[in-house]
């Protein structure tokens, strides 16, 4: 009986000390994956107005408009994307939140690349890099590609089911 005690609690310690060295290791992870984010080149441009060009990694979709006072705020399209060159110098691939005022978004599928001109601000997402504000139309630069558009037909249907 006392062997098997003695075994139980051995394991129990090999368990545990594999879930703390898992732990540290994800922190230690996680750590690094932020302090590179917010130490990317995008980060220069907080609070200006500039040219990005990048891969559509989510669906857009509609934000639910604010009221503001007696009127509603204009309708936007959030999605998130890859910024792949920042002001035609910085060649990156970093994860960016982006919210588009406009419906020029309408239709985009993940894997397209477009340019915007966007402001550049800081986002309280900690999976991203930078949030970009934009209310110019989106230059679409690649068309979405026959396995983007059968995947957005399969994600269509289920919602209607």
């Amino acid at each position: 009986m006392a062997a098997l005690l003695s075994a139980l609690l051995l394991r129990s310690k090999k368990r545990f000390a594999v879930l703390v060295i898992a732990l540290l290791l994800g922190a230690t992870i996680m750590s690094i994956r932020i302090a590179a984010l917010q130490s990317s080149a995008i980060t220069r441009y907080t609070g200006s107005l500039t040219s990005v060009e990048l891969q559509v990694t989510t669906d857009p979709n509609r934000v639910v408009p604010k009221v503001f006072g007696t009127s509603f705020a204009p309708t936007s399209y959030s999605f998130m994307g890859q910024a792949l060159l920042v002001d035609n110098k910085y060649r990156m691939r970093i994860p960016v939140r982006v919210i588009v005022s406009n419906r020029s978004v309408e239709g985009l599928l993940p894997g397209q690349k477009i340019r915007v001109q966007a402001k550049v601000l800081v986002s309280k997402e900690r999976r991203v890099a930078a949030l970009l504000i934009v209310s110019k139309r989106v230059q679409v630069m690649t068309s979405a590609s026959s396995w983007a558009r059968g995947l957005a037909d399969i994600r269509l249907g289920l919602r209607g089911a």
